[in-house]
């Protein structure tokens, strides 16, 4: 059966640039667009928050990410990871980067989370392309590689045993990259292309994740956008 949307608020002033739930879904974390601050809101009491800002002049990345012990991460300048704590309220910036290409540090941002199935384990795409594998208990950053040419990740999500990425600006034809942990394999998928009811290239993505069965659901970002279905093999 469909659900209900309900409007609950409007905490920020501007564009929001990304929101997470908490593990127990008691509330949100919302990134603006405008400061890179961050704000929690409860939702049972509609109570309002303000844990911080990435970078007041908006040099930070528009992506936020949470792990299984409900800390909240973020990037700012160079790509500097920054951690919340909501159980002790400390909102700090890490001796950590995200993985950058050489010359590109200034412009370095993390562009898309998700984490493996313990939650310990974050995986992070960057607007340059690149994968980085970050272990959140012991505070260390591995950078995975860089999959095909195309740059910016826009999306990326666990099915199995394996992570999932989708990279490519604007006026690219988007490819779909996979990396297996066990392996340490990173691939190149290729672009997509759905062959049912019609043939179709997907070519811009903003929007990726995955189904109760494994499967992903990737969303176009285009003047005609498509909603993809991709089904990883059995012994993925």
């Amino acid at each position: 059966s469909s659900g209900t949307i309900e409007v609950l608020a409007s905490p920020i002033d501007g564009e929001i640039c990304d929101l997470v739930s908490a593990p127990d879904g008691t509330s949100v974390y919302i990134l603006s667009a405008c400061k890179g601050e961050i704000i929690n809101y409860t939702v049972s009491d509609a109570a309002v928050k303000k844990i911080g800002s990435l970078d007041p002049n908006g040099n930070f990345s528009p992506k936020l990410a949470i792990d299984s012990c409900g800390r909240l991460y973020g990037a700012g300048l160079y790509g500097r990871i920054f951690r919340y704590d909501p159980e002790t309220g400390d909102f700090m910036a890490m001796n950590i980067s995200a993985s950058a290409i050489k010359g590109w540090e200034l412009y370095n941002q993390v562009t898309a989370w998700c984490s493996d199935s313990s939650g310990e384990i974050l995986y992070g795409g960057t607007n340059a392309g690149q994968i980085f594998r970050f272990d959140t208990v012991n505070e260390k950053i591995i950078t995975l590689g860089k999959p095909c040419i195309q740059t910016r990740i826009t999306g990326m999500s666990r099915s199995g045993k394996k992570i999932y990425a989708i990279i490519g600006e604007s006026d690219d034809c988007a490819h779909l990259a996979s990396y297996n942990d066990d392996s340490r394999e990173l691939l190149d998928l290729g672009c997509l292309l759905a062959r049912s009811e019609r043939p179709w290239n997907g070519y811009r993505f903003e929007a990726m994740t995955t189904g109760r069965n494994g499967e992903l659901f990737l969303g176009e970002y285009d003047r005609i956008s498509q909603l993809f279905i991709f089904y990883p093999s059995i012994e993925e």
